[in-house]
């Protein structure tokens, strides 16, 4: 009995283990005794020892390490060892030297080609992260040593002034910017909307926009890491058009003019927002649903009640009627009258009674909207991963019940009492270019929930609107009288208007290619004016259209490229701290950047993701510094932070242990390595090897060291013997003997791997 019951115990524990794995990722957990934990390609270090103490015989590809000591410990010259190792397997190395201090004859020596070697001095810590980033981006290189974590000195300490007090600077560029814990995101696959802090603790599988700034619209990318940080400062940032986003003073937004962080905007900035996405990859799209399926889920979502036994709809419209009881016909469902306006959805008379369902609320229950009241009620997820064909029938349809068209106000207004359904269908018009706004209006009694109205304005928006998807019945007609409507008002929707800044920059292209602003005020219907026309808030507002018959007239491709790009600008309006905030981060994949409450922010963490995708071995080297004031405890520390040591791999402590001398000369460093971290393979395995100072790490020397440790290599007084070949008097006359035979060293070192992994 006990027996089982130790072996059901086991079985327990084995199951929590893979759960962990599974949720966490493999190297989450693991035996100490396990020799390898994950399969993962590695490139050597140059020191035999070293690679036997990772566990996968080198530094694993794909993973961020850290390699920290006291100066003068050997960073630098492994590092410059696994550029020469990765070279040699036909692999391409970049050092970005922020010390200034790399010294190319002893790189040489060490065995790197340094005429195939790239490097970069940069001039500030943000500037070496980017470049980083961007060879990682390029997945052309195998490694990439940043020296060091300590001389990546932040852009705001260089240009304050001195004696300004800095605290934290460098530990929050390695920790990268987060947004605060209230910032909403949409997952464009399954249409749910959640806050930042849900998605991480839970660590949901989710889905986001991000912006592709080379073909200008935005596509679909996968959420791949999750991290909460902590509590830090938050700013809150309004537009104009009423988006709101709260986010460190660190991150980056996209603007009219580029990337900037929070702390560097002003009120004359435009945040970019999206205007049209893009439609999904066929491979999302799945199991599609019939026209009269979509348009049963969209009447029901609208003018329908099935929260009781009944299904009921409650419409007055004749237009409207036919068209459901027509989609019902194809389920073998159809309306039954109760009174002037409501009707109940029954089977028909022909199918069989008792236990048999009716097929339209088998079709609402798998779609989930069955049995939701008005607030609760969302757009299922399969909606989502319509073409934009069925789409525009869903809208249609949709609308056409809770929608009206309003003359006076020249818009198209949709009302619910369900703001996560207005969210969704504003997500749903940008796949038509249709930029929408959301109010919303307190409840009072006897309705005491708040009501929202989701408001389309915009003569072109309200074009598309009736040309790609339209209404039924009688709001039909009022659409198309709308559209006919002459428009006296000549009032521009905030997502057609292109800013003011750029208007610099259409003048410059317009002399540019030899055309006059005369010329230009001509083409735009001014011909009062002589000059190019006077483009002021005040007075003329530049539009899409504008910049695109401008774009045509001159042939500048450029300039049409803005006019069609699938994003608008808002200006800021305010700027405010709002104090401290649980923030979070995210790791995108494809793209550095995503959408958050609406807004186009900066991926946060953007480094692992791509590393791990792009299978590149990012090396940080850091030096320890000594904490003032330690009593008790280690007084050791690293700079940049606890961030790099959460996101490293691997970490390796590297020691000098002795001097090497040559009579009275001293001529290297006897080094301990130390695997402090290691998600790859079991940690604190320990490796000693030799630096040379005209060399670098001794290979002959650790091959003889690690073989006289495992027995493989024996000793006979002064001499070094392995099986019944001697080779060698002594340390010296055995690395002289390895050195010329080659094939014996690479048998003893096939002997060491096979030893230390049996």
């Amino acid at each position: 009995m006990a027996k089982q019951k130790d072996q059901g115990e086991k079985k327990e524990l084995q199951e929590a283990v893979d759960e962990i794995k599974q949720r966490f990722g493999e190297g989450a957990i693991m035996k100490l005794k396990e020799v390898r934990a994950v399969d993962v390609d590695a490139i050597p270090t140059g020191s035999i020892s070293l690679d036997l103490a990772l566990g996968v015989l080198g530094i694993p590809r794909g993973r961020v390490v850290e390699v920290f000591g006291p100066e003068s410990a050997g960073k630098t010259s492994l590092a410059l060892h696994i550029i020469a190792e990765a070279q040699k397997q036909g692999g391409v190395g970049a050092f970005v030297d922020a010390e200034h201090a790399l010294d190319p004859d002893y790189a040489k020596k060490i065995g790197v080609n340094v005429d195939d070697l790239l490097i970069s001095q940069p001039d500030s810590g943000e500037q070496a992260l980017q470049i980083v980033e961007t060879l990682v981006r390029s997945a052309q290189v195998d490694v990439i040593v940043i020296d060091s974590v300590a001389a990546l000195v932040p852009k705001a300490e260089i240009e304050g002034e001195a004696g300004e007090f800095q605290i934290g600077l460098q530990a929050r560029l390695m920790s990268q910017a987060c947004l605060a814990e209230d910032t909403e995101l949409l997952d464009p696959l399954s249409g749910q909307t959640s806050l930042i802090k849900e998605i991480v603790e839970k660590r949901l599988p989710w889905h986001t926009l991000t912006y592709n700034t080379k073909k200008r619209k935005f596509i679909m990318s996968r959420v791949i890491d999750w991290l909460p940080q902590g509590e830090r400062n938050c700013f809150e940032i309004k537009t104009k058009d009423g988006h709101v986003v709260n986010l460190t003073d660190d991150h980056l937004v996209l603007t009219l003019g580029g990337w900037k962080e929070v702390k560097n905007l002003t009120l004359e900035d435009c945040l970019t927002i999206p205007r049209k996405v893009s439609d999904l990859p066929p491979k999302y799209l799945g199991k599609k649903l019939t026209d009269d399926e979509i348009k049963i889920i969209a009447y029901i979502i609208g003018d329908g009640s099935c929260t009781h036994y009944q299904l009921t709809f409650a419409n007055v419209d004749p237009e409207i009627i036919g068209d459901l009881n027509a989609s019902l016909a194809s389920l073998n469902c159809e309306l039954y009258k109760k009174n002037y306006k409501a009707y109940s959805i029954r089977k028909n008379k022909n199918l069989p009674r008792g236990s048999y369902r009716s097929p339209a609320k088998e079709l609402l229950r798998r779609q989930r909207v069955y049995g939701k009241k008005g607030p609760e009620k969302d757009i299922p997820s399969k909606i989502f991963k319509l073409s934009k064909e069925q789409l525009s029938v869903f809208i249609s349809r949709l609308w056409s019940c809770d929608g009206h068209v309003d003359l006076s106000a020249r818009a198209i207004i949709y009302s619910s009492t369900s703001l996560e359904l207005i969210k969704q269908l504003q997500f749903l018009l940008l796949h038509f270019g249709i930029v929408s706004r959301w109010s919303q209006k307190k409840g009072s009694f006897p309705r005491p929930h708040p009501l929202y109205k989701l408001i389309i304005q915009g003569r072109q928006n309200i074009q598309v609107f009736a040309n790609e998807i339209g209404l039924v019945g009688v709001k039909e007609r009022k659409l198309k009288e709308l559209v006919n409507a002459v428009w006296k008002s000549k009032v521009m929707p905030f997502q057609e208007v292109i800013p003011y800044q750029l208007v610099p920059t259409i003048k410059e292209a317009v002399y540019i290619s030899g055309h006059t602003g005369q010329e230009i005020s001509h083409l735009l219907g001014l011909y009062n004016r002589t000059s190019f026309p006077e483009f002021k808030p005040t007075r003329l507002r530049i539009s899409r259209e504008h910049l695109e018959k401008i774009s045509n007239f001159i042939g500048n491709k450029g300039l049409k490229e803005v006019a069609e790009e699938g994003v608008y600008w808002s200006n800021i309006i305010s700027i405010s701290p709002i104090g401290k905030r649980k923030v979070y981060d995210l790791t995108v994949e494809d793209r550095p950047n995503f959408v958050a409450n609406g807004v186009v922010v900066h991926n946060c963490r953007k480094l692992s993701g791509i590393i791990a995708k792009t299978k590149t071995v990012v090396i940080f080297l850091n030096q320890t510094r000594m904490k003032i004031g330690m009593l008790f405890g280690n007084p050791e520390t690293t700079p940049g932070g606890l961030a790099l040591k959460f996101y490293a791999s691997v970490r390796i402590d590297l020691r000098r242990l002795a001097q090497i001398k040559k009579g009275d000369e001293i001529v290297g460093n006897r080094v301990r390595a130390k695997i402090v971290k290691n998600k790859v393979a079991p940690p604190f395995k320990t490796a000693e090897f030799d630096i040379y100072y005209n060399e670098g790490i001794s290979y002959f020397a650790d091959i003889l060291n690690t073989g006289l440790k495992l027995e493989l290599i024996k000793k006979a007084g002064s001499w070094l013997q392995y099986e019944n070949t001697k080779l060698g008097q002594g340390m010296e006359g055995s690395k002289a003997f390895l050195k010329e035979n080659s094939n014996v060293t690479e048998q003893i070192k096939k002997a060491i791997v096979g030893k230390t992994i049996s």
